[in-house]
């Protein structure tokens, strides 16, 4: 892959992450004892959620060999801060939500009316 898409990607997805959290501090009660927006770890939420992006447009089908192959070998300049698959499984649970978002309201294609799905693949 392209050394461009993936820092597009990623400066797309970091941009999205840093309104989020502005967003969400802003409008949720400050709470003490409430954790942080996203779990402690060297890999930041922008990065998980790229990775993520990424696999789907890689061709892999299996995400255990996408991350153990392809990531940890050829992307790791990319993403210093990688951590072992098993971590990263974990930490993908707290990005779900804002990949979500990231995805469905703020990347989705045009809506032209007419739409069709392969189930054949």
């Amino acid at each position: 892959m392209d050394e461009d898409i993936i820092t597009g990607i990623f400066c797309d997805v970091d941009d999205f992450c840093k309104a989020l959290e502005k967003y969400v501090k802003a409008r949720l009660l400050p709470d003490e004892q409430a954790g942080a927006w996203f779990p402690e770890s060297r890999v930041a939420p922008s990065e998980i959620m790229a990775i993520a992006i990424l696999f789907h447009s890689s061709g892999y089908r299996c995400f255990k060999w996408y991350y153990n192959d392809h990531v940890a070998k050829h992307l790791g300049g990319y993403f210093p801060g990688l951590v072992s698959y098993n971590r990263f499984v974990e930490l993908m649970g707290a990005s779900l939500m804002p990949l979500a978002l990231y995805t469905q309201r703020f990347r989705a294609g045009t809506v032209t009316g007419i739409s069709h799905i392969d189930s054949t693949r």
